[in-house]
Protein backbone atom coordinates (compact mmCIF):
# COMPACT_ATOMS: atom_id res chain seq x y z
CA UNK A 1 0.00 0.00 0.00
CA UNK A 2 2.37 2.44 0.93
CA UNK A 3 6.23 2.27 -1.21
CA UNK A 4 8.77 5.07 0.17
CA UNK A 5 11.78 5.17 -2.08
CA UNK A 6 15.11 7.18 -0.98
CA UNK A 7 12.87 9.93 0.84
CA UNK A 8 14.97 12.96 2.22
CA UNK A 9 13.72 15.62 3.95
CA UNK A 10 15.09 18.77 4.91
CA UNK A 11 14.38 22.30 6.30
CA UNK A 12 16.18 25.53 6.22
CA UNK A 13 18.07 27.10 8.79
CA UNK A 14 19.86 30.25 8.15
CA UNK A 15 22.40 29.50 5.32
CA UNK A 16 21.85 25.77 6.70
CA UNK A 17 19.89 22.71 5.40
CA UNK A 18 19.16 20.52 8.16
CA UNK A 19 18.85 16.97 6.73
CA UNK A 20 15.74 14.95 8.82
CA UNK A 21 15.53 11.80 6.59
CA UNK A 22 17.87 10.56 5.00
CA UNK A 23 17.60 8.36 1.77
CA UNK A 24 13.98 6.40 3.49
CA UNK A 25 12.99 2.95 2.08
CA UNK A 26 9.65 1.85 3.88
CA UNK A 27 6.97 -0.76 2.60
CA UNK A 28 3.67 -1.07 4.33
CA UNK A 29 1.16 -3.60 3.10
CA UNK A 30 -2.44 -3.13 3.25
CA UNK A 31 -3.77 -4.39 6.94
CA UNK A 32 -0.45 -3.94 8.24
CA UNK A 33 -0.45 -2.06 11.95
CA UNK A 34 3.14 -0.80 12.11
CA UNK A 35 4.59 1.46 14.81
CA UNK A 36 7.81 3.82 14.43
CA UNK A 37 10.12 4.07 17.38
CA UNK A 38 12.33 6.25 18.21
CA UNK A 39 13.31 9.54 20.41
CA UNK A 40 11.85 12.97 20.00
CA UNK A 41 13.07 15.17 17.61
CA UNK A 42 14.18 12.10 15.44
CA UNK A 43 11.99 12.57 12.46
CA UNK A 44 9.06 10.35 13.14
CA UNK A 45 6.66 13.19 12.75
CA UNK A 46 8.21 14.29 9.72
CA UNK A 47 7.74 10.71 8.07
CA UNK A 48 4.13 10.79 9.05
CA UNK A 49 3.37 13.74 7.71
CA UNK A 50 4.73 13.14 4.19
CA UNK A 51 2.84 9.66 4.50
CA UNK A 52 -0.41 11.28 5.23
CA UNK A 53 0.36 14.32 2.81
CA UNK A 54 0.80 16.82 4.89
CA UNK A 55 3.84 17.78 3.71
CA UNK A 56 5.98 16.50 0.59
CA UNK A 57 9.82 15.13 0.56
CA UNK A 58 12.52 17.06 -0.55
CA UNK A 59 13.60 14.02 -2.99
CA UNK A 60 12.33 10.41 -3.70
CA UNK A 61 9.32 8.54 -4.40
CA UNK A 62 6.31 8.33 -2.72
CA UNK A 63 3.65 5.35 -3.95
CA UNK A 64 0.35 5.18 -2.16
CA UNK A 65 -2.01 2.34 -3.13
CA UNK A 66 0.10 2.78 -6.41
CA UNK A 67 -0.16 6.08 -7.02
CA UNK A 68 2.67 8.28 -7.52
CA UNK A 69 1.31 11.25 -5.27
CA UNK A 70 4.38 13.15 -5.06
CA UNK A 71 2.63 13.86 -9.49
CA UNK A 72 -0.34 14.52 -8.76
CA UNK A 73 -2.09 17.87 -8.56
CA UNK A 74 -3.41 19.91 -5.27
CA UNK A 75 -7.38 18.45 -6.53
CA UNK A 76 -6.11 14.98 -6.57
CA UNK A 77 -3.84 15.02 -3.17
CA UNK A 78 -6.99 16.70 -1.87
CA UNK A 79 -9.26 13.72 -3.00
CA UNK A 80 -6.36 11.50 -1.34
CA UNK A 81 -6.33 13.14 2.34
CA UNK A 82 -10.03 13.08 2.27
CA UNK A 83 -10.61 9.74 1.27
CA UNK A 84 -8.09 7.33 1.70
CA UNK A 85 -6.24 9.08 4.91
CA UNK A 86 -7.57 9.64 8.24
CA UNK A 87 -5.03 11.21 10.80
CA UNK A 88 -4.63 11.55 14.56
CA UNK A 89 -2.31 13.75 16.80
CA UNK A 90 -1.28 13.48 20.32
CA UNK A 91 -3.68 16.93 20.41
CA UNK A 92 -7.00 16.29 19.39
CA UNK A 93 -7.67 19.02 17.56
CA UNK A 94 -11.41 18.97 18.50
CA UNK A 95 -13.77 22.21 17.75
CA UNK A 96 -14.48 23.35 20.78
CA UNK A 97 -18.11 24.92 20.02
CA UNK A 98 -19.36 21.72 17.82
CA UNK A 99 -20.96 18.78 19.41
CA UNK A 100 -18.99 15.23 19.65
CA UNK A 101 -21.13 14.14 16.85
CA UNK A 102 -20.63 17.27 14.08
CA UNK A 103 -17.17 16.97 14.93
CA UNK A 104 -17.01 13.30 13.90
CA UNK A 105 -18.97 14.08 10.73
CA UNK A 106 -17.11 17.05 9.53
CA UNK A 107 -14.76 15.33 7.04
CA UNK A 108 -18.16 14.11 5.89
CA UNK A 109 -18.62 18.06 4.67
CA UNK A 110 -16.18 18.08 2.11
CA UNK A 111 -18.01 15.09 0.44
CA UNK A 112 -21.20 17.29 -0.37
CA UNK A 113 -23.31 14.83 1.59
CA UNK A 114 -26.58 15.56 2.80
CA UNK A 115 -26.82 16.53 6.49
CA UNK A 116 -29.08 13.71 7.56
CA UNK A 117 -26.39 11.41 5.98
CA UNK A 118 -23.72 12.78 7.75
CA UNK A 119 -25.39 12.21 11.28
CA UNK A 120 -26.08 8.84 10.44
CA UNK A 121 -22.81 8.09 9.23
CA UNK A 122 -20.72 10.27 12.77
CA UNK A 123 -22.96 8.33 14.67
CA UNK A 124 -22.45 5.04 13.68
CA UNK A 125 -18.88 5.73 13.80
CA UNK A 126 -18.78 7.39 17.79
CA UNK A 127 -20.89 3.80 18.52
CA UNK A 128 -17.91 2.49 17.08
CA UNK A 129 -15.60 3.65 19.37
CA UNK A 130 -17.98 3.08 22.25
CA UNK A 131 -19.57 6.77 22.66
CA UNK A 132 -22.93 6.70 20.87
CA UNK A 133 -24.25 8.22 23.86
CA UNK A 134 -21.95 11.04 24.14
CA UNK A 135 -22.48 12.50 20.69
CA UNK A 136 -24.33 15.66 22.04
CA UNK A 137 -21.82 16.46 24.31
CA UNK A 138 -19.18 19.45 23.74
CA UNK A 139 -15.12 18.53 23.73
CA UNK A 140 -14.78 20.04 27.23
CA UNK A 141 -17.11 17.42 28.81
CA UNK A 142 -15.24 14.80 28.05
CA UNK A 143 -12.04 13.11 29.20
CA UNK A 144 -8.59 12.73 27.29
CA UNK A 145 -9.64 9.26 26.43
CA UNK A 146 -13.02 10.32 25.40
CA UNK A 147 -11.77 13.41 23.19
CA UNK A 148 -9.22 11.06 21.62
CA UNK A 149 -11.93 7.93 20.78
CA UNK A 150 -13.82 10.99 18.87
CA UNK A 151 -10.34 12.22 17.26
CA UNK A 152 -10.25 8.78 16.01
CA UNK A 153 -13.87 8.67 14.66
CA UNK A 154 -13.38 11.70 13.12
CA UNK A 155 -10.49 10.04 11.30
CA UNK A 156 -12.27 6.70 10.44
CA UNK A 157 -15.83 8.45 9.37
CA UNK A 158 -14.74 7.95 5.58
CA UNK A 159 -13.59 4.49 5.81
CA UNK A 160 -9.75 5.60 5.27
CA UNK A 161 -7.48 2.68 4.14
CA UNK A 162 -4.59 4.27 5.99
CA UNK A 163 -4.89 5.74 9.61
CA UNK A 164 -1.79 7.55 10.64
CA UNK A 165 -1.92 7.99 14.57
CA UNK A 166 1.58 10.79 16.11
CA UNK A 167 1.82 10.14 19.68
CA UNK A 168 -2.01 8.91 19.71
CA UNK A 169 -1.25 8.12 23.57
CA UNK A 170 1.10 10.92 24.48
CA UNK A 171 -1.27 13.27 26.33
CA UNK A 172 -2.75 9.96 28.17
CA UNK A 173 -2.94 8.53 31.02
CA UNK A 174 -2.06 4.38 31.45
CA UNK A 175 -5.48 3.36 31.54
CA UNK A 176 -6.70 5.71 28.81
CA UNK A 177 -3.59 4.95 26.76
CA UNK A 178 -4.00 1.22 26.63
CA UNK A 179 -8.31 1.98 25.45
CA UNK A 180 -7.04 3.84 22.90
CA UNK A 181 -4.07 0.79 21.60
CA UNK A 182 -6.74 -1.42 22.59
CA UNK A 183 -9.21 0.42 20.17
CA UNK A 184 -7.16 0.77 17.23
CA UNK A 185 -5.93 -3.04 17.75
CA UNK A 186 -9.63 -3.81 17.33
CA UNK A 187 -10.21 -1.27 13.99
CA UNK A 188 -7.43 -2.83 12.47
CA UNK A 189 -8.42 -6.66 12.87
CA UNK A 190 -12.07 -6.03 11.94
CA UNK A 191 -11.97 -3.60 9.44
CA UNK A 192 -8.36 -3.83 7.91
CA UNK A 193 -7.24 -0.59 8.18
CA UNK A 194 -3.54 -0.16 7.92
CA UNK A 195 -2.45 1.49 10.72
CA UNK A 196 0.75 3.45 11.25
CA UNK A 197 1.64 4.65 14.43
CA UNK A 198 4.55 6.88 15.88
CA UNK A 199 5.36 6.44 19.51
CA UNK A 200 8.13 6.91 21.59
CA UNK A 201 6.58 4.39 24.17
CA UNK A 202 7.73 0.30 24.55
CA UNK A 203 4.40 -0.85 25.24
CA UNK A 204 2.92 0.68 22.38
CA UNK A 205 4.80 -0.30 20.00
CA UNK A 206 5.18 -3.89 21.40
CA UNK A 207 1.66 -4.22 21.11
CA UNK A 208 1.79 -3.37 17.14
CA UNK A 209 2.47 -6.61 14.72
CA UNK A 210 5.84 -5.17 13.16
CA UNK A 211 7.84 -2.22 14.77
CA UNK A 212 10.50 -0.15 12.95
CA UNK A 213 12.77 2.59 14.89
CA UNK A 214 13.77 5.52 13.45
CA UNK A 215 16.88 6.95 14.21
CA UNK A 216 19.34 9.76 12.30
CA UNK A 217 16.49 9.99 9.82
CA UNK A 218 17.07 5.98 8.92
CA UNK A 219 14.62 2.97 9.53
CA UNK A 220 15.62 0.12 10.93
CA UNK A 221 13.68 -3.00 11.68
CA UNK A 222 13.59 -4.11 15.29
Amino acid sequence: MIQLRQICKSFPLGPLQIEVLKAIDLDIAAGEMVAIRGASGGGKSTLLNIIGLLDAPTSGTYRLGGVDVLQADDDHLSRLRNRQIGCVFQQFFLLPHLSALDNVGLPLLYRNLPPAAIRIEAKKMLERVGLGDRGAQLPNQLSGGQQQRVAIARALVGSPKLLIADEPTGSLDSEAAQGIVDLLISLNRAEHVTILIATHDADVAGQCRRQLTLANGLTFSS
